[in-house]
């Protein structure tokens, strides 16, 4: 019998399709559609109601040695306050879970599970336990919500955490080549991975001007300036070695991790970072009327932009659009449609919402995979 989460009620009030998810009632949708709840939490932000995970306390005189011994990853130079994300294995390596760890103090660590695994993570923990610890299952008295998209930390007017974000941890997780990889741990050491996401260098830089417009922070801008340079550097030479087919880098994964290729959401989100650098450079190119060198430097960088951001269209044109079906295709490899192609008008407007094109492509993906409402 399934559970109802406590918003159970406003989900209803709201509209939403209710449907059987992890031992709970919750909503798939509301009534405004997919499309339209997918642009939203890509532009601005989604509230999501998370309250079938569950929750797990870990306290005693040994519970960090307990979290140390049945965890891979390291919790002993935590402050109270801090989450750190990590697997849980079992004895021959294979994982058990993968869950999110919150500390309080020393002696007091709240545990938050995947809900499918709730019953099986606390068992596991409590077959593995040792010394003076106490791990309870508090799931029924939590109720979790989760606030997603590129403007939740400005919604909740974290201005000094965002920028501490891209000032310190993108900057000291930058690769050399100007790169990001695909996974870091919060302390900025490389957490494994199986490959790396192209997307993810073009979002930081996408990101950076977004953060801009809510704060109007110049000085942020110029804080940021170099980083977001060494960026573009790098998806200047990855955007030519695609569109010239030179096949010299390594491919990206797509956006859901699941195949390494040459993918549309990747291409406009390389696309939206030039034009975000265009943005920049006009907020700042008066600044530097004293050096004329940067100024130069600053016009030829925006001709090449707009250079490289016509070749990403005309590549997508000729090998990212099905003529057959009149939709464009999510990559190269295997010319399926998903979700991921509207990255392509939101949150990256390499595309206009109404362009026929899209349009078509809206309507396929309704069709073929049942779960969109109309755009």
């Amino acid at each position: 019998m399934e559970l109802k989460t406590p918003l159970y009620d406003a989900h209803v009030k709201a509209g939403g399709k209710i449907v059987p998810f992890g031992g709970y009632f919750l909503p798939v949708q509301y009534e405004a559609g997919v499309i339209k709840e997918h642009m939203a939490v890509r532009t601005q932000a989604g509230l999501f109601d998370v309250s079938h995970m569950g929750e797990v306390l870990c306290e005693g005189k040994d519970a960090l040695a307990n979290i140390q011994m049945i965890l891979t990853n390291n919790f002993d130079n935590m402050v109270d306050g801090q989450a750190r994300y990590s697997p849980m294995c079992n004895e021959h390596g294979g994982t058990v879970d993968d869950l999110i760890v919150y500390k309080h103090s020393d002696d007091h660590y709240f545990i938050v599970v995947n809900a499918a695994n709730k019953d099986k993570d606390y068992q596991w923990m409590l077959n593995h336990q040792f010394g003076e610890v106490k791990f309870t299952d508090v799931s029924a008295q939590y109720a979790q919500l989760a606030l997603q998209g590129p403007k939740a930390m400005d919604i909740l007017k974290m201005n000094k955490e965002t920028e501490k974000f891209y000032k310190v941890f993108c900057k000291n997780t930058q690769s050399s080549n100007g790169m990001w990889e695909q996974r870091f741990y919060v302390d900025g050491s490389l957490a494994p991975s199986w490959g790396y996401q192209i997307d993810e260098t073009a979002s930081v830089v996408y990101g950076v001007y977004k953060h801009y417009q809510h704060t109007k922070n110049k000085k942020f801008l110029k804080e940021t300036l170099t980083m977001c340079e060494k960026a573009i550097k790098y998806l200047k030479k990855y955007t030519e070695d695609i569109v010239e087919e030179k096949n010299k880098m390594h491919v990206s994964y797509d956006l859901w991790e699941m195949c390494e290729g040459t993918h549309l959401y990747s291409l406009a989100a390389i696309y939206a970072a030039f034009e975000t650098m265009e943005k920049i450079y006009d907020k700042i190119y008066d600044d530097y009327e004293e050096n004329r060198i940067k100024q130069e430097k600053i016009r030829k960088e925006r001709k090449e932009y707009q250079e490289l951001k016509l070749k990403i269209k005309n590549y997508i044109a000729e090998k990212l659009y099905d003529k057959e079906r009149k939709t464009y295709v999510r990559n190269t490899q295997d010319k399926k449609l998903d979700i991921s192609i509207i990255g392509a008008v939101t949150p990256f407007k390499l595309y206009t919402p109404k362009e026929k094109k899209i349009t078509n492509t809206i309507e396929n993906i309704e069709f073929s995979v049942g779960t969109c409402d109309k755009y």
